[in-house]
Parts: C-alpha cells; sequence; structure tokens
C-alpha cells in the first residue's frame, strides 16, 4: 500500500491511499482481472472512476500507462479503479466489453467499504481503453454518468482492411457486418447517453481523427452534452505523451458531471 499527497490549484488537496492487484472477477474464460484501487483519505462518498489503459501489444498489464492519471484524479478526490482486461490479439469481441461491465460492477457491489458513491461512476480510457470505455457506457447497461476518451477508435468498419479488428471480431466487415456494426460506440449513441469529453490527436494516423469527427455528429445530433479538445500537431503516442492540457479540461469536465 501506498499514500501520496499532491497540492493541486483547482481543487483541495487530499492525501490517498492505494490498494494493488484487486481482483474483480474471475471469467469463465479462465483469466483473473486486477485493477488498482486508490482511496482518497477523505469521508463520505465520493464520485468514482474506472481507469482503462491501450492495447495489449506493449504487454499483457498496461496498467502503468494510465498510473499518472489515476494519481491525478485521486489527489482531486475521485476513487479510482485502474484495471486491466482481457485484449486482443489475444482476446476476441466481446471480452473487454464483459471485463468493463465486470469492473464496474465490483465497484458498486463494493461502494460501502470503499467510499464509493455508486451513482456517481464515470469511465477513463485512452486508445483501445477509450474505445472500450466509450463502447460500455453507450450500451447503456452500465449505468455510467461521464465518459472521458482519448485517440479511442468509434466506428470500427475504418479498420475493414486490416488483420487485427478482422480477428477481434472474428471477420471480415463483409461477412460480419452486424458485429461492426454491434461493436462500434457510435452506433450506440442515443438521446440518453452519458455525457462525453473527447480528446485526439490532430495528426493521429493509428486512430483517425475522423473517429472523433463522426462520434461528435452523432452526440450533437442525439443531443448529448459533450466537449471536443484537439492536440495539435501530435499523433497518436505523442497525443497521449502532451495531454496535459487536455487532461485539465477533461478534469474539469468530470466535475461538472459527478461532483
Amino acid at each position: 500500500m501506498t499514500v501520496g499527497l499532491s497540492l493541486l490549484p483547482s481543487c483541495v488537496a487530499t492525501g490517498y491511499k492505494v490498494r494493488r492487484n484487486v481482483a474483480y472477477a474471475q471469467s469463465d474464460w479462465m483469466q483473473l482481472n486486477e485493477g488498482d484501487l486508490y482511496q482518497p483519505k477523505t469521508s463520505g462518498r465520493k464520485p468514482a472512476i474506472l481507469l482503462l489503459h491501450g492495447d495489449g501489444r506493449i504487454g499483457d498489464d498496461g496498467r502503468w500507462q494510465m498510473a499518472g492519471i489515476a494519481r491525478r484524479l485521486a489527489q482531486r478526490g475521485y476513487v479510482v479503479f485502474n484495471a486491466t482486461y482481457r485484449m486482443a490479439p489475444d482476446w476476441t469481441y466481446p471480452a473487454p466489453l464483459v471485463d468493463a461491465r465486470a469492473a464496474l460492477r465490483w465497484m458498486r457491489d463494493h461502494a460501502d467499504e470503499n467510499g464509493i458513491d455508486p451513482n456517481r461512476i464515470g469511465v477513463f480510457g485512452y486508445s483501445a481503453g477509450g474505445y472500450v470505455g466509450m463502447l460500455t457506457a453507450m450500451k447503456g447497461e452500465a449505468d455510467v454518468k461521464a465518459v472521458v476518451a482519448g485517440g479511442a477508435p468509434s466506428n470500427l468498419t475504418y479498420y475493414a482492411g486490416g488483420d487485427l479488428i478482422r480477428n477481434f471480431l472474428g471477420g471480415r466487415v463483409e461477412d460480419i457486418p452486424e458485429k461492426y456494426w454491434e461493436a462500434s460506440p457510435v452506433n450506440d449513441v442515443g438521446a440518453g447517453s452519458p455525457p462525453v469529453f473527447l480528446y485526439h490527436g490532430e495528426k493521429d494516423t493509428l486512430v483517425s481523427p475522423d473517429h472523433l469527427l463522426e462520434m461528435e455528429d452523432k452526440l450533437v445530433e442525439n443531443g448529448v452534452p459533450h466537449e471536443v479538445f484537439w492536440i495539435h500537431g501530435k499523433g497518436h503516442i505523442g497525443a497521449f505523451l502532451s495531454q496535459g492540457k487536455a487532461l485539465a479540461a477533461a478534469m474539469e469536465f468530470l466535475d461538472k458531471h459527478l461532483k
């Protein structure tokens, strides 16, 4: 267990503690899923964030990617569950969606002991994590109250010519168009969708800015509260490494909708 303390000009400083490797689901596919739970050392129930890292091509567990964001959110007064999940290319759809739902369910089931307000839970992810978070929230069953998604795919048909998404979904778009539709968050946006904060590298070639633009159009069409933040001159990795101003705006957005 570790303890941190930071002074932030935009919020009341708060200490926090971290419980590492908390098991949240033993799936029927025989993989133990874990997360690190960051808990502000303040009394009362607090809003909470499920934090989701990028994909598995850089390792089996990407929680380290989001540790800095987890600390900032905890310092701001959020309970944070920085969770890993089953990822492509080792796992196929809908494994990440099932795991994100399980993590949210664990947060609600253990709300009392962890100081979580179960009615104020949001999701925050980058890249594949942003995709999983958006998909989970837009499907509606998880009752997510706010979404932050950075560099996130929203329409999987944009990857119809590649192997990664074809393997993830189990076929080509022309053979299983209904699965590509089902697995694309943009197709689940509706009038009741939660507020969304989107940020993206202007020069992202891995996840085209078209993903954000199409999602933004659908949010506007359905009257869903949202904000967009462009990181100018940066690609996919560069945007993640220089997202300071985007994160500040995203946290103000979360405060608005969860506090």
